[in-house]
Order: C-alpha cells, then sequence, then structure tokens
C-alpha cells in the first residue's frame, strides 16, 4: 500500500512538476535535479531550533528559523538545518542535525555534518550510531541545500 501510493505520488509530482516551481522563499526553479520540493521541505518546528540552540557552543548564533524534512529512512526523525553565525563567519554556514520525535516534541539530536559537528561537539555523529544518519541521505542533503539558498 505504502510502495503504490509513493508512486502514485511520484508519478503525479512528475506530471505536475514539469517546467517551473517555486520553493517556500519564491524563487523560481528550473530543471532542479533534487526536486526538493517533492521531498516535503518544511519550516522548523521552535521546539527544534530551540534543542539545537542550547546544546551549541557558547559564542555562536543560530538563527532561529530553520527548515526539517521528515527522513525517508527513520520512521519518526527528522533531518534539520539552519544557519549557524559567529565570529568569522558573519555570512553563515548551513548545518544539519538529525532529531528524533515529532516536530514539537523532538527527543534525541545527532550531529550529521562537519558544520553541525564544529558547533555541537558534544552531541553523536548520527553516522557512528544506530541510527546512521548521514549527510549522503538524500533528505539531509535537501534540506541542507534549501537552508543555505533560502536563509
Amino acid at each position: 500500500m505504502r510502495l503504490t501510493t509513493l508512486i502514485v505520488l511520484t508519478a503525479t509530482l512528475t506530471l505536475v512538476g514539469c517546467g517551473k516551481s517555486e520553493n517556500s522563499s519564491g524563487k523560481s526553479n528550473s530543471g532542479d535535479t533534487e526536486n526538493r520540493s517533492a521531498l516535503q521541505i518544511e519550516r522548523a518546528s521552535m521546539a527544534q531550533l530551540n534543542l539545537i540552540s542550547a546544546v551549541q557552543i557558547s559564542g555562536n548564533t543560530i538563527i532561529m528559523e530553520g527548515f526539517s524534512i521528515k527522513s525517508s529512512n527513520h520512521p519518526n526523525a527528522y533531518y534539520v538545518s539552519t544557519k549557524i553565525y559567529g565570529p568569522g563567519i558573519e555570512k553563515g554556514v548551513a548545518a544539519v542535525w538529525f532529531i528524533s520525535g515529532d516536530k514539537n516534541s523532538p527527543g534525541l539530536i545527532q550531529n550529521v555534518d562537519g558544520a553541525a559537528r564544529n558547533f555541537t561537539p558534544d552531541l553523536p555523529y548520527g553516522y557512528d550510531t544506530k541510527s546512521r544518519a548521514s549527510i549522503r541521505d538524500r533528505d539531509a542533503k535537501a534540506v541542507k541545500k534549501h537552508a543555505e539558498d533560502n536563509l
């Protein structure tokens, strides 16, 4: 049933998605090979952003705006990306975390990419845990790119 729904959804999005689409910033995407909009990227919840903010190195600041995407490989988790600012990084750098649980009741948090590891070094690195959360995951790549382009 789930596979059939996914196939129908993919076929529908392929037919509807021909041509130009708009992302959440209103910018037009033409020929977007990742087709991030099909991956259902949403605004990150304040609960998710507060969790990231609570574990970051002091002296750095996260923008209290970000994006999340429900992991297609993990039944109850999200990849969340935002930008970090601090001394020497005035333009900001996007980072990605893996957060278990519901968007509004987040659970465990893990670093996914190098930027996240630099800013939240006390957290476990997702790929080294049972979750195997990785920046190589298409969901993680898509949410990071979306944050880079829209924050």
